[in-house]
């Protein structure tokens, strides 16, 4: 381990001298020398490309020598192209000047459209083409994110999040600007977003806008990207889990398309007996974009996902389960209307739809669910002088409920699911609710140096019919034109599960106040870093007693210290992050303050992608946690069919060992007949550590438990191929 880690850190500051280019350079206004954040760089022909950043630049990596044409475009601005040479192992830097169209007027576009604001905090925004980068043998681009600070994970290649010591029901995911409740496969495996279709994604891991609500942790906002404007284009490929399309192009000179279809195929190549499945899952994701008027954009996206699981097993152990059926579809569709109303005032209107069909069956657990949910949502920028930008907006759902189900008391535990020993409880219902918020913030432009945003959020529903109104503040001061002090104070409410506020109407939304200051350094145009300081306190979770019935007792606390450092452009690229953290909670069952189910303690992760040759690139992806808390079995008694039942001791008592693990890719380009295939070869688990993941349990005579570990995956070789034509 002590070698892997001394590699790693070394070749994170080393130099290894590389034959493909770079593109690098910053994007302003003609007019005012402001940087254009979030302006679009791309290599026409291809499908590399790059959004400018916050300090206003971008870096385009692993260019092939030759000459190219680079596109700097952005809305409320003409298009501008530039024509470049890039010899071997050169690194080009391009200053892009934009000049305001005649029509649209940028500065309010900016200020609606931009990805993070300029005083938020605990925030990344992550290209489509980054994601792709490093997504892992499962190709999925959560994984890229389990790479930042303070973001645990929960199994081995669980792709939900537990954020600064949250629980994974905390974080809101958005897909075009539709909550997507359920984004896995294979209960947490694999996410249900594709790689290939992602423009940008937000995330913020605390201390987020007003716009965003209804959750205690993060928010993950992901936007599609739109399909090629000059002539068709497609990719096919073929992975370790799945095989995928994507077809893209114009429809007219005004409207352009993009479609891709994915699925799993281990149950189309493998028999099996009768009675049990292969797991199986598919996607199906478009988006048409067209501009009728230079000032007005439309958008259509749509997602079908759907997921089919048929277990069982024989001789399952004690409290195990003997059998498990999943089945699910989901859809989520939008409808975006981007309008500049006038220079000062811009408007987006998204209506949303989604509906969910669930069938989960495990022993006596079963959840047999429909539900259909039509939304609106409003976001209004007024930029009214030249310091303030108020934003304000609306959101609308009336979720359609069909719901039946007999589940565990606790179900948010990642363990309770596979105990058949534990109570259940049995909810029902059926109906409609609403689903209703409304926020305001201003953006304020104090001095040249000091810029501040405050805002309110209010949430309501018609199931507990008690709103709450949430204060948020954040604030940045820069000392020069590389470094700033960043800091934010906001309410989060969550509204509590559907189940829980059957049982119990009077329930109040649970709450987590924010605290958090931050520091952030641009060493150069290419190296960045930032350090920041987070204390979250729980309030209003859930407590329940024996006979089922919730209320609002629980509390608890997240707080930690979080180091992140990136570096762009060629031949290394890649960030280092480490997190401190605590996290502990009374909530469900506790009788006390303990430990919470995600609480880790150190988290390192590193991140590399080095570049050689003109078509080669090698990823490496490593992580190091120290253990997380679970509860030991102290003893165990036989029942009258001499069947051993274990008896647990304390909560979270004690650790597992330390994870670690090293994920290594090899990518290959060629040219073949105007198509570019593309190779790839995937080690996961390089230096075969054993990682465990939990405990089963023998016993001696006289009842003491004989824990036997069982670990993660083995060191696996995989191989992929991808076709771009």
């Amino acid at each position: 381990m002590r070698v892997s880690i001394v590699f790693i850190l070394a070749a994170f500051f080393g130099f290894i001298y590389g034959q493909v280019g770079s593109i690098e350079g910053i994007v302003k206004d003609i007019k005012t020398d402001e940087p254009l954040i979030g302006a679009n760089i791309i290599i026409i022909g291809t499908y590399q490309g790059a959004a400018v950043d916050q300090s206003g630049r971008f870096v385009i990596s692993n260019v092939s020598p030759g000459t190219h044409n680079i596109e700097a475009s952005m809305i409320g601005y003409t298009t501008v192209a530039r024509e470049v040479t890039v010899a071997d192992g050169q690194s080009i830097t391009l200053i892009f000047l934009l000049e305001e169209t005649a029509i649209a007027q940028p500065g309010i576009i900016i200020s609606a459209e931009k990805l993070i604001e300029k005083t938020a905090v605990s925030a990344q925004a992550i290209s489509g083409v980054n994601l792709r980068k490093s997504h892992g043998v499962i190709e999925d681009p959560m994984h890229s994110l389990t790479a930042m600070p303070g973001i645990a994970i929960g199994e081995e290649f669980a792709t939900w999040l537990c954020v600064r010591g949250g629980a994974p029901n905390e974080n809101l995911w958005l897909l075009d600007w539709v909550p997507v409740y359920w984004p896995y496969h294979f209960g947490g495996m694999k996410s249900v977003f594709n790689s290939e279709m992602i423009e940008n994604l937000e995330l913020y891991t605390g201390g987020f806008p007003p716009k965003f609500g209804d959750k205690l942790s993060s928010i993950i906002n992901i936007t599609s990207r739109e399909g090629t404007k000059d002539s068709f284009k497609g990719k096919a490929n073929l992975s370790l889990i799945n095989a995928l399309g994507v077809i893209e192009g114009p429809l007219t000179d005004k409207c352009s398309y993009i479609c891709s279809a994915r699925r799993s195929y281990y149950d189309l190549v493998i028999s099996t007996e009768k009675g049990f499945t292969l797991p199986s899952f598919y996607d199906i994701q478009t988006r048409v974009g067209y501009n009728p008027e230079p000032d007005h954009k439309l958008y259509f996206s749509g997602l079908v996902s759907g997921e089919r699981v048929k277990v069982e097993f024989e001789d399952p152990e004690t409290g195990q389960p003997s059998r498990l059926e999943d089945y699910y579809l989901v859809t989520s569709s939008s409808a975006e209307w981007k309008w500049l109303i006038n220079s000062n005032l811009y408007s987006m209107v998204v209506l949303t739809f989604q509906s969910v069909i669930i069938q989960f069956e495990s022993n006596q657990w079963w959840i047999d669910t429909k539900v259909w949910e039509p939304g609106i949502r409003e976001d209004l920028t007024w930029q009214f002088d030249n310091g303030h930008t108020m934003k304000t907006g609306f959101e609308f759902r009336r979720p359609i409920v069909d719901w039946a189900s007999f589940i565990p008391l606790n179900p948010t535990s990642q363990t309770v699911w596979t105990d058949t020993t534990l109570q259940g409880a049995r909810r029902e219902i059926k109906g409609n609710l609403w689903l209703g918020s409304f926020y305001v913030q201003d953006g304020w432009d104090i001095s040249k140096r000091f810029t501040s945003t405050f805002g309110l959020r209010y949430d309501n529903n018609s199931m507990t019919k008690k709103g709450a109104v949430s204060p948020r503040i954040s604030m940045r001061y820069e000392f020069d034109v590389a470094t700033a002090l960043r800091s934010a104070f906001g309410y989060y409410y969550q509204k509590n599960e559907l189940e829980e506020m059957i049982e119990n109407k009077e329930l109040e939304a649970k709450l987590a106040k924010h605290y958090i200051v931050g520091l952030e350094r641009a060493f150069t145009h290419e190296i960045r870093s930032w350090i920041e300081v987070y204390y979250k306190d729980y309030s209003r979770l859930l407590i329940v007693d024996t006979m089922g019935h919730y209320t609002n007792g629980g509390f608890g606390y997240g707080r930690g210290i979080e180091f992140f450092i990136e570096k762009k452009g060629n031949p290394v690229s890649g960030w280092l992050s480490y997190a401190l953290s605590w996290a502990e909670r009374r909530e469900y069952s506790d009788e006390e303050l303990g430990w919470f189910d995600y609480d880790q303690r150190h988290m390192l992760s590193c991140e590399l992608d080095f570049e050689f040759g003109k078509t080669w690139s090698l990823d490496l992806h490593w992580r190091y946690s120290s253990g997380r808390p679970y509860t030991p079995v102290v003893q165990g008694v036989q029942d009258t069919l001499g069947n051993w039942m274990p008896i647990e001791g304390e909560k979270n008592s004690e650790r597992y060992p330390t994870y670690h693990r090293l994920d290594m890719t090899l990518n290959k380009e060629f040219s073949l007949w105007g198509t570019k295939p593309n190779v790839y070869i995937k080690l996961l688990n390089a230096y075969y550590r054993k990682n465990t993941q939990g405990y089963s349990y023998g016993y001696e005579e006289d009842g003491t438990p004989i824990p036997e570990p069982y670990y993660g995956i083995p060191i696996i070789p995989a191989i992929g191929f991808s076709l771009e034509f």
